[in-house]
């Protein structure tokens, strides 16, 4: 599903249900975002993930990538770090900020992580 040329987002359905998604957002001429990265916990680890990043390395017309996590999701993390993706220490305080939703109650707040792949890093999976 193509949203404008600057902003792709793939979705992936087994049996008219939507098991995957994610999208990739070019932000100028060196750099792309990821977002919206999910698949479906029991389809994991079937493959759906990899083909989806695939597909967005390949739109990101070799960009340096960043995202931003919650910190507290450390499957995720592992795997982008096994994916090469550092904690970009160039954002917020020391690659760490706090978000908060506005539709969220006052008091609930979650700690962030911003992420970065470096071009010179990006590479088939």
């Amino acid at each position: 599903m193509i949203i404008s040329d600057l902003q792709k987002t793939w979705l992936v359905f087994v049996d008219d249900k939507l098991v995957g998604a994610l999208t990739c957002i070019i932000k100028n001429k060196n750099e792309a975002e990821l977002t919206g990265f999910y698949v479906y916990p029991s389809y994991q680890g079937k493959g759906i993930g990899k083909n989806l990043y695939s597909l967005a390395l390949k739109f990101s017309c070799n960009r340096d990538l960043v995202l931003d996590i919650y910190a507290h999701n450390t499957n995720s993390i592992e795997m982008y770090n096994k994916w090469g993706w550092m904690l970009d220490e160039s954002r917020g305080d020391n690659g760490y900020f706090i978000r908060h939703w506005p539709e969220w109650p006052k008091d609930l707040e979650v700690r962030c992580i911003y992420m970065k792949l470096k071009k010179n890093k990006l590479q088939q999976i």
